[in-house]
């Protein structure tokens, strides 16, 4: 029935994009299927499922076979060797980023208080992955693996060059990521701009993920949740903003992306200074959000205490409710986001702190979210926590809007007015897409 829920959640999410839409009667359908297929590609292909044990063991054993000439045996699917690949990598980041940590901090670098491991900890994993990102993208590792998702889509979608690359690229990179595709920006067309600003909104760069890894979250799924959101970025963004126009790079697999470091040496630097500023950018975050939320549930608690107490307090003694003295902010967002964790197949007890939790990812932002969800895993079910960890997996947040409005002006500064339009549409189709990822988890959920 769960299954059930989130494949009409799914439905719904869709419909929601349709409905904001700027042009219901030029909505490419191709997209609309493909881009569901491959999101339930990605997740078979990924997610324990039958499909997994049945299907893709026997093949992939076979496979390792025959590469091997029989000097190998494997039990394993594909999935179970990604999430575990995954873990093992979390795993040794976070210990060279400690060993790293320690010579600049101490022993504070292995104290296990929540304040001294935010700062200590996994600001710094921040900084080393995006260092190791500079190395790769230096070595054009980054851009075989962006390539190939970029070819597979644009077949598929039949999307642009220019967009379709940018939104693989942002699978594993941030707003630095748009430099390699600041020579086309200004010639793309409304419907291009979207869809990379919403494809921006609906994944995380690979530095941050390894740091929600750390928050408890299983890397395995944070890492099918950026790859099965990118084309659910490009389905919702096409269905809002379908495009009218001819894309400069309509079937043109020649995107020419420059690589600005000089060595390794420089690649790893460049990398680090920008590692750097985000993670001060998510510290100045997180101190500034918290703090505003301190202030407005002090103004909620003085405001509705008294008038629980004389309205709610009389009903809930003669009905048997439960006792309530004040309201709080994230209360507030359990109430307004529980029917969206609903339409997603969470389970009805977790309904409450799921919302919770979308409210905090999607108005403030999903660092303060995943922080929070690492002390709910053991009151949630597995499923609760498995479909909100994918619905979390994006950067759609007031704070993250700023940033690509902000990124993208200063690469085209003659596409400021298209841009700034597109925002708002950006920010929903970026929430609707991380949902439709996480329908997608409970609809193939084991």
């Amino acid at each position: 029935m769960l299954r059930l829920v989130s494949l009409f959640g799914l439905v719904c999410m869709m419909a929601l994009a349709w409905a904001l839409s700027e042009r219901r009667q030029r909505i490419p359908w191709r997209i609309v299927l493909w881009g569901l297929g491959l999101q339930f590609a990605v997740g078979l292909l990924l997610l324990p499922t039958p499909v997994q044990t049945y299907v893709l063991q026997p093949m992939f054993k076979a496979f390792v076979w025959l590469i091997t000439f029989g000097c190998i045996e494997t039990q394993s699917t594909p999935g179970e060797i990604v999430f575990v690949g995954m873990a093992k990598v979390v795993d040794l980041l976070t210990g060279a980023t400690i060993e790293g940590a320690k010579f600049i901090f101490g022993t504070l670098s292995t104290d296990y208080n929540i304040g001294a491991v935010m700062a200590f900890q996994v600001l710094p994993v921040i900084i080393l992955v995006s260092s190791i990102a500079g190395i790769l993208f230096h070595f054009h590792i980054i851009q075989a693996v962006v390539w190939f998702m970029a070819w597979l889509m644009r077949r598929t979608l039949k999307t642009s060059g220019a967009e379709t690359f940018g939104t693989a690229l942002l699978v594993f990179m941030g707003i630095e990521s748009m430099t390699a595709i600041r020579a086309y920006i200004a010639a793309m067309t409304r419907s291009e701009l979207c869809t990379v600003m919403t494809a921006f909104m609906a994944t995380i760069a690979g530095s941050v993920m390894v740091v929600y890894a750390t928050f408890g979250a299983e890397p395995g799924n944070l890492l099918a949740a950026s790859l099965m959101s990118a084309p659910a970025a490009i389905l919702i963004s096409k269905l809002m903003v379908p495009e009218t126009e001819t894309p400069a790079t309509q079937g043109f697999g020649g995107i020419k992306v420059e690589v600005e470091s000089t060595n390794v040496v420089d690649a790893a630097a460049r990398g680090a200074a920008q590692g750097l500023n985000l993670a001060l950018n998510v510290a100045a975050m997180i101190i500034a959000f918290l703090g505003l939320v301190y202030i407005l549930n002090m103004a909620l608690e003085t405001m509705s205490r008294p008038l629980l107490a004389m309205l709610y307090a009389p009903m809930a003694a003669s009905h048997g409710w439960p006792a309530l003295e004040s309201i709080s902010l994230q209360s507030l967002f359990g109430f307004l986001f529980t029917p969206f964790a609903f339409l997603m197949g969470v389970p009805r007890a977790d309904l409450l702190e799921a919302g919770q939790l979308l409210g905090v990812k999607t108005v403030m932002n999903e660092f303060l979210a995943y922080a929070q969800l690492k002390d709910l895993r053991d009151v949630m079910s597995p499923r609760g926590v498995t479909i909100i960890t994918y619905a979390l997996c994006g950067f759609a947040n007031p704070g993250s809007l700023a940033i690509i409005i902000a990124g993208m002006t200063g690469l085209a500064p003659e596409r400021q007015k298209d841009i700034v339009q597109l925002g708002l549409k950006a920010f929903i189709g970026g929430t609707l897409a991380c949902f439709m990822t996480a329908c997608v988890a409970g609809v193939i959920y084991a």
